[in-house]
């Protein structure tokens, strides 16, 4: 398995917001391979850590957005 690859598809997944697949490739990358430097292993989970915020960033919008229009 090629680690730069599957790292790449993951940042792919996320940009078009397949968020699901690309979670599921950087977990991937951080169970299955002990192989991986300390310094790819501290990307992936701080990939990981941007990512959620940046859902619940958006949620928060889209809450926000809707909630506008429930009451109006």
């Amino acid at each position: 398995m090629n680690v730069k690859a599957r790292y790449r598809r993951a940042k792919a997944h996320i940009a078009v917001w397949n968020v699901e697949q690309g979670k599921s490739d950087y977990n991937f990358l951080l169970t299955n391979n002990n192989d991986i430097d300390d310094n790819l292993r501290k990307l992936i989970q701080y990939d990981l850590q941007q990512l959620v915020q940046i859902e619940q960033d958006k949620y928060k919008e889209e809450k926000a957005r809707l909630a506008g229009k429930l009451f109006t």
